[in-house]
This record gives C-alpha cells, sequence and structure tokens, in this order.
C-alpha cells in the first residue's frame, strides 16, 4: 500500500475496493440504518464534511486541526491504512461507521494495541471513535463499540481494553460506561493534543484525561 505525507492527493490512498473479499469480510451491520466497514479511498470529502459540521470532534480529540482540511483527511486516511489489518488474524482495525443506505461515512472507529501498557502485550486493547454531530444520541456509537469488543475483539484474542478521555467529554464517558468500562484514574496533563496554530504549525498540549479500563 502506498504511503505519502503531507498530500492533498488522494491517489495516493489504496484501501480494498467494496467489492474486495476483505471488505465484505470485516463489515458489521449494527442496526439497520448503520454499518461498520473499512474505509474507502472515496472517503476523503465526506471526513473533511464531518468535522466541519461537528465542533465537539475538535473539542475533544487529540489530533484534529481546525479548520479540518483535505490533506488533513489523506493523510489521517494514509495513517489509518498503514494499520488497518492486524496481520496475524487479517482483521480490520480501522473502520468507517456508515449509513447503510447510502454507505456515507459519518463516523469512525479505530482499534489500536494499548498506549497504556505497551504494543507488546497483545491481551490488551484500546480503541478511539468519533461520529458526525447530525448522528448523535441515537446511541449508534455505543452500538459500535460492543460489536467491535465482540466481534473484533474475539478474533484478536483481546482479554482486557481500556481508553482515554479528555476531562469533561461527557458523551464519551457515558458510551464508555454503557460498555461497561470503569474509571480508573484521572490525570492532570495525562494526554497529548496536537493543535495547529495560524502561522500553520502544530504544537502539543498537554491536557487532563480520564482513564477507563474494562476487564473479563
Amino acid at each position: 500500500m502506498s504511503t505519502a505525507s503531507e498530500t492533498s492527493d488522494s491517489s495516493v490512498l489504496d484501501f480494498p475496493s467494496a467489492d474486495s473479499t476483505f471488505f465484505k469480510a470485516n463489515t458489521y451491520h449494527i442496526t439497520p440504518d448503520v454499518c461498520l466497514t473499512p474505509f474507502l479511498n472515496t472517503d476523503v470529502l465526506a471526513l473533511v464534511h464531518i468535522h466541519a459540521t461537528s465542533p465537539n470532534i475538535e473539542r475533544f480529540t487529540n489530533n484534529t486541526q481546525n479548520p479540518y482540511t483535505v490533506t488533513d483527511a489523506v493523510e489521517f486516511l494514509l495513517r489509518a491504512q498503514r494499520d488497518l489489518i492486524h496481520e496475524p488474524t487479517g482483521t480490520c482495525l480501522k473502520f468507517a461507521i456508515r449509513d447503510s443506505r447510502t454507505m456515507k461515512l459519518v463516523g469512525l472507529l479505530g482499534v489500536f494495541r494499548s498506549w497504556k501498557y505497551g504494543p507488546g502485550d497483545e491481551r490488551w486493547w484500546s480503541l478511539g471513535y468519533a461520529l458526525a454531530e447530525a448522528w448523535t444520541r441515537r446511541g449508534i456509537v455505543t452500538a459500535c463499540v460492543r460489536c467491535v469488543m465482540e466481534q473484533v475483539g474475539r478474533k484478536l484474542g483481546a482479554r482486557w481494553w481500556e481508553c482515554q478521555a479528555m476531562v469533561g467529554n461527557l458523551a464519551s464517558r457515558k458510551v464508555l460506561e454503557k460498555c461497561g468500562f470503569v474509571l480508573v484514574e484521572e490525570v492532570e496533563g495525562g494526554m497529548e493534543k496536537r493543535v495547529r496554530g495560524p502561522d500553520g504549525k502544530i504544537r502539543v498540549e498537554r491536557i487532563d484525561a480520564w482513564f477507563f479500563e474494562k476487564k473479563e
């Protein structure tokens, strides 16, 4: 698969097509209106639109820029492409949340190795998510997280999960607690947030964080 940096050219993307065996095998139907699938090369503009219309994504995620540009979207998708597959199992780790009727991107959910317990411990996994503002307050993220922990977690052999959220992100906290996570600590300056300033340069800020865990 292709790699690149600081590009707005979506031709560098090389996700499996919607007709591929990989795409079909890693599609999960969450509700009649929502499904989880791998990303597609065509998701760039929808990703920009989600950020433009959903201010809480920029507010509560740690690597989102305002304004969020096509270049930002392509670079995000390139990172997702790089880490798309858990090679030992062939399982998809980076998901698009889609409107099942149109297959339009309305959110995202990523699974990754635990930051807290180290990438070498495959018993611990973590996840992160974002949803377009117009689709919130319907229980969609909660249903997606439950599906991923059950279906993807089983394929990965995951035993425990941990997640972080910025202090004050009550919506994310509610999702995690509904999915069985327990708040284990609040850490001052526990997360890094990358912010692009007016000069175009990225600076890193330390922000307070909640840490959640879910064990068997």
